[in-house]
């Protein structure tokens, strides 16, 4: 089915001639899984894609992640449709459709937004009808800055927004950081971040900006050296916070000079990393043949003054 109303023709087109950088239209996730790659391996493309076709090449107006397959299996050409114009109404049919099967992201839908406002140029009351049926904020439309800056987005970060759902807010701060910021957290989303993670580092950094008005302190942040994302991100969490607050690494360092004193074997305490909390987890462990004479000694032996001292780092 083509929602692109016109003059539609289907045609053999080569895979060569079909511009993949060209993303103008591209409203869906980057999501190729091994059940779309098995599907047109075995069966064709069986939603045929809706290009622009010029003398030396064609721009894809929908079936990007399609096309992907097709060319990395190695398809030589594929049947199209071919289209010389889209009006808006179609383009806002194919978006509904997107987001109700839940294919469209976030960067798909600041995409949609540009495209009414800046390519189809459809009137204000219209556009934001459609912005309520797709969940997109208002301020996107009506705001010029920051998402004018949404070109500079790139592929790791568009693709780490979309498979996240990172929500617009937090897209609106991305937008606000300097370039030299937004490579960074490009390099890092690409280990697969927790979005919790990410958030809190984002926030970060914008306070980072606005005390010191620059991100310098940022750049000797290496995470390359361990191969667990969850290390990675971790380093990379901890040294944003350090910078962030230049007095926690010093109360740090007295908690974790207290702990070394306290912890023993059978006796562990448990400190809030961030001091995010006001508990200390006390863990204490004895087995049956040390009997309950050995708790009562474990517990005595604990310097309650130590602990004291912990609870003032807090």
């Amino acid at each position: 089915m083509c929602f692109f109303t016109g003059n539609t023709t289907v045609k053999n087109i080569s895979i060569d001639r079909i511009d993949f950088s060209n993303v103008d239209y591209k409203l869906s996730r980057d999501f190729i899984d091994e059940k779309l790659v098995k599907s047109v391996n075995e069966n064709g493309v069986m939603e045929p894609p809706v290009l622009f076709e010029s003398e030396k090449s064609c721009i894809i107006a929908a079936g990007h992640n399609r096309l992907h397959v097709l060319k990395e299996i190695g398809k030589k050409n594929t049947n199209a449709y071919i289209i010389r114009e889209i009006d808006h109404n179609s383009y806002i049919k194919y978006a509904v459709l997107k987001n109700y099967r839940g294919e469209i992201g976030p960067v798909g839908k600041m995409r949609f937004v540009r495209l009414l406002k800046d390519f189809f140029q459809v009137d204000q009351k219209n556009i934001i009808l459609k912005l309520k049926q797709l969940q997109i904020p208002a301020d996107i439309f009506y705001e010029k800055y920051p998402w004018d800056k949404a070109g500079i987005l790139t592929e790791s970060l568009r693709i780490y927004i979309d498979s996240k759902d990172v929500s617009f807010k937090n897209i609106k701060d991305i937008l606000k950081l300097p370039e030299e910021a937004i490579s960074l957290l490009s390099d890092w989303a690409g280990y697969g971040m927790r979005l919790n993670i990410f958030r809190g580092i984002v926030d970060m950094i914008l306070e980072i900006i606005k005390r010191d008005k620059k991100i310098s302190a940022l750049n000797h942040i290496d995470a390359e050296s361990f191969r667990d994302r969850r290390q990675k991100e971790e380093l990379i969490f901890r040294e944003v916070f350090n910078i962030r607050y230049p007095e926690y690494s010093v109360i740090k360092a007295k908690a974790d000079s207290i702990l070394k004193k306290l912890n023993a074997p059978g006796f562990n305490i448990h400190f809030p990393e961030y001091f995010e909390s006001d508990e200390i987890g006390i863990n204490l462990k004895i087995n049956k043949r040390e009997g309950v004479e050995s708790f009562q000694k474990k517990l005595k032996k604990a310097d309650m003054e130590l602990i004291k001292d912990l609870f003032d780092l807090l």
